[in-house]
């Protein structure tokens, strides 16, 4: 199938390279469409899986973001975002992303000192990038999170949240 054929090419040499010119959003404008076949082959699962390591190398975070950003740019793609092993329903998309929403709002000692591992300002940008796309995404009545987001929503601080026009309107 074809979403098993996007898995198998993303593991080859060069393929993730061309899974990024695949979800372009130019090359949706000029080839088939692969959003679908994306969001059936569940190429959010890899990099969900990734982003629960504890310490993860800059490329690999990295890596991970930019596939969950090319997928949740996409309206279509971020509403099917599940969480690993889960099938699409109301208000998965916004449980698949709750590692996303826990390094972004939730502080302990790690993340303010900024240790290894943790994420760099750009990262936090990205993540921030694709909390919004998936709210964005989700119906009103599914936008529903625990307490804890709300309370480091507010208490936000650095970049992307304090920075420039976005961050002003955040």
């Amino acid at each position: 199938s074809d979403g098993e054929r996007l898995r198998a090419l993303e593991n080859k040499p060069g393929g993730a390279m061309l899974l990024d010119l695949l979800a372009w959003r130019v090359t949706a404008h000029l080839g088939p469409y692969q959003v679908p076949n994306f969001t059936n082959a569940k190429m959010h699962e890899p990099p969900l899986e990734m982003l629960k390591e504890s310490v993860l190398l800059d490329h690999e975070r990295a890596r991970a973001l930019n596939r969950l950003g090319q997928l949740t740019q996409r309206r279509v793609a971020a509403l099917s975002l599940a969480a690993i092993g889960e099938e699409s329903s109301q208000g998965s998309a916004l449980r698949a992303i709750e590692t996303l929403l826990f390094e972004a709002f939730y502080e302990d000692d790690a993340s303010a000192m900024k240790a290894p591992g943790t994420s760099t300002d750009s990262h936090r940008a990205a993540a921030a990038k694709i909390i919004l796309d998936v709210v964005a995404a989700c119906p009103p009545e599914e936008r529903t999170v625990p307490a804890w987001v709300l309370s480091g929503l507010v208490a936000a601080k650095g970049i992307p949240w304090e920075d420039g026009v976005q961050g002003a309107e955040l």
